[in-house]
């Protein structure tokens, strides 16, 4: 819709005799988790599954772009962990699994004054990963803990996509990517007081390779590479009672970005930037009654491009990198007590999301917007548990995604107000 005009929620640029847009979602997810305890050791396993039909459909001036997609994926983790009080040290290390697949068909066709389909292109992406981690926490001193940790991953992605026209192949691609990727970490935590941690930590993140989910051309069967990242942290914790408090400073350095490039409507992710973000973070969270507890938290961020290589010769250095809201600030208000039939825990959220941008030029903005949410969570025995939600309660509008095309500035905005409930059963043991 158009970037000035959410409250017409409509979409934009259509002429007379085009259908409605048409967008449905069908999903599901389902996971089991299993946890054994033995001598001082505790051993748990997850596994999941979600998928995901997605149908759309919508009219761009005289033409009808059809875009369905079915995304699947799956993951399987095994951790095993120190567990108790009085060690010299702790350990948890584990072994995790994930495999996601994405089957996309694309087609644009003229609708007006007929129909006339244009090429279809049929895509499918698989993604895989298969990582060992280990995290070692000494207890130095009975205030001084040193912990170093690590992450071996082998990251496997492949794309093939087949476009068409009148029984002819325009282009077609068919590649697969392999990245082996190895990850640090080192921590020290200090209790100065009883009560009163000071922390500081360096570590290592990444997004790994792979290829475009919408390919346009040949030139997708190239992947993009891995996103590395360098962050440190510095912070406090103060815990006494009821009363909990945190603040930190971090700094994160990217290379390899990966960020959209390409012209409206043929843009591709490309390893095209380098970045920096900093800023500090809180949380502060106080049982003042009992069963009422209040909290809040927030963050302030600057991030910005160092460097920036688009490919057109334009040079966005310094600029704010794009979702990425200046600041966050949240509230928090729970209670909880018991009936004769269960335990009753409503509780309400308000948050305040600062300015972001949606484009790396800086020119889509999203002014700050506030959110109300509410929930209530109904626990009967040990093993069932009911929650039932509303949010976005104000049924506030806000921009989520933007950008610049041949119909000026247009723009995806939010959920409305949303109201649902989820079922928990729990399984096993409950008990421990």
């Amino acid at each position: 819709m158009g970037f000035n005009h959410l409250r017409d929620r409509k979409v934009a640029s259509v002429v007379p005799g085009t259908p409605d847009p048409r967008l449905s979602r069908c999903g599901h997810d389902e996971s089991l988790h299993g946890t054994y305890h033995f001598d001082g050791w505790k051993l748990s396993a997850i596994a999941s599954w979600q998928d995901s039909d997605i149908s759309r459909s919508f009219p761009y001036y005289s033409y009808i772009s059809t875009q369905p997609e079915q995304w699947s994926a799956n993951t399987q983790e095994l951790r095993l962990s120190t567990e108790g009080k009085h060690r010299f040290f702790d350990v948890v290390t584990g072994f995790y699994h994930q495999t996601t697949y994405q089957d996309r068909t694309s087609q644009t066709a003229a609708y007006v004054p007929s129909y006339m389909p244009y090429p279809l292109t049929a895509s499918h992406n698989r993604a895989e990963t298969v990582a060992l981690y280990g995290n070692a926490y000494w207890h130095i001193l009975k205030n001084l803990d040193l912990g170093l940790g690590g992450r071996l991953s082998r990251d496997l992605s492949s794309i093939a996509f087949n476009s068409t026209y009148g029984g002819q192949t325009l282009y077609a691609g068919n590649k697969s990517r392999n990245q082996n990727m190895s990850l640090g970490n080192v921590s020290l935590d200090y209790e100065a007081l009883p009560g009163w941690h000071l922390h500081g930590r360096v570590s290592q993140g990444y997004k790994p390779a792979g290829f475009n989910y919408a390919p346009t051309s040949i030139a997708d069967a190239t992947s993009y590479n891995p996103e590395r990242e360098l962050s440190y942290e510095i912070g406090t914790v103060y815990r006494h009672k009821q009363f909990f408090a945190r603040v930190g400073y971090f700094y994160n350095h990217l290379q390899n970005e990966q960020v959209y490039v390409g012209p409206a409507g043929y843009q591709t992710i490309a390893s095209a930037a380098r970045a920096h973000a900093s800023g500090v973070e809180g949380e502060i969270q106080c049982e003042f009654r009992p069963g009422w507890i209040i909290g809040a938290d927030g963050n302030r961020t600057i991030s910005k491009f160092d460097s920036f290589n688009d490919g057109a010769g334009n040079n966005y250095a310094g600029l704010r990198m794009p979702y990425v809201p200046e600041f966050m600030a949240a509230g928090h208000l729970s209670t909880r007590f018991q009936t004769g039939f269960g335990r009753i825990e409503p509780g309400l959220d308000l948050r305040v999301t600062g300015p972001q941008y949606f484009d790396i030029a800086n020119q889509l903005k999203q002014p700050t917007y506030t959110q109300l949410d509410l929930r209530t969570t109904w626990s009967f025995g040990s093993r069932y548990e009911v929650m039932v939600y509303a949010n976005n309660v104000t049924d506030k509008l806000y921009r989520t995604y933007a950008f610049t095309g041949p119909a000026g500035n247009v723009a995806q905005i939010s959920f409305g107000r949303t109201v649902g409930f989820n079922l928990k059963v729990a399984m096993g043991d409950t008990a421990r």
